[in-house]
């Protein structure tokens, strides 16, 4: 298995026909969770740096308007579908991933006005990261 540091790799994209797993769900049993603000370089880098060394991660992001509101099982958006990261990948392609996926998610779903709230308020939306190793 390779991955490369200058795109996102999907964990479809790593799957083959073949694969008991192509055609199955994909459910991150006891993931672990990290959070961050939406758009924040720094905080990409800082989660990718805590990841060991030489290993591989699914990794799934939902955008959480609030806290609260997740809290209480409202509704989560999924931003992408998995995708594969190790302590390498380019945190800028993923901070961009981040940006145009909560760009489509906001017109889709015509949450602008939700986006516009919590800025009068000084929030953003935060970004949840439920990621396991695989390797």
């Amino acid at each position: 298995m390779s991955f490369s540091i200058n795109k996102i790799t999907l964990l479809e994209s790593l799957l083959n026909s073949d694969d008991i797993l192509s055609d199955n769900i994909l459910i991150l049993a006891n993931p672990e969770v990290h959070w961050f603000n939406s758009n924040d370089l720094n905080e990409i880098i800082s989660f990718l740096e805590s990841l060991e060394i030489g290993k591989a991660y699914v990794i799934t992001l939902e955008l959480i308007f609030d806290l609260e509101d997740y809290n209480s099982n409202h509704p989560t958006i999924v931003l992408s579908k998995p995708f594969v990261i190790t302590n390498e990948s380019n945190p800028v392609l993923i901070k961009d991933l981040i940006v145009l996926s909560e760009s489509l998610a906001l017109a889709s779903f015509q949450l602008k006005d939700k986006l516009d709230e919590l800025k009068n308020d000084s929030r953003r939306p935060l970004i949840l990261a439920k990621y396991k190793c695989f390797n």
